[in-house]
């Protein structure tokens, strides 16, 4: 059960990635030619039952540019709260 298992971990991971947007999913029901969206109804074994499995290069793609995307929207927030209270004083310099 565990190697049947493993052999699933792809779509998992791909599929699973908490970067996925909206605009990812738009892509990946693109690819895969019918409407398919994060819910409480949509399980793993529905996903498995769709047999996905010839698309995961493809989702793959998506999945790693929508973690780069997640990583910079992280960092970027990061920063505005870090730089909320930054003072800036500006002088004169020469007149």
């Amino acid at each position: 059960m565990i190697e049947l298992f493993k052999e699933k971990m792809g779509i998992i991971q791909t599929l699973g990635n908490p970067g996925l947007r909206d605009r990812h999913w738009e892509k990946i029901s693109e690819i895969v030619g019918f409407p398919i969206r994060p819910s409480p109804d949509l399980t793993l074994q529905k996903i498995i039952d769709m047999n996905l499995d010839e698309y995961i290069p493809k989702f793959e793609q998506l999945s790693e540019a929508a973690s780069k995307e997640h990583s910079l929207e992280k960092n970027l927030e990061k920063m505005k709260v870090e730089w909320a209270e930054m003072m800036f004083q500006i002088v004169p310099y020469r007149y």
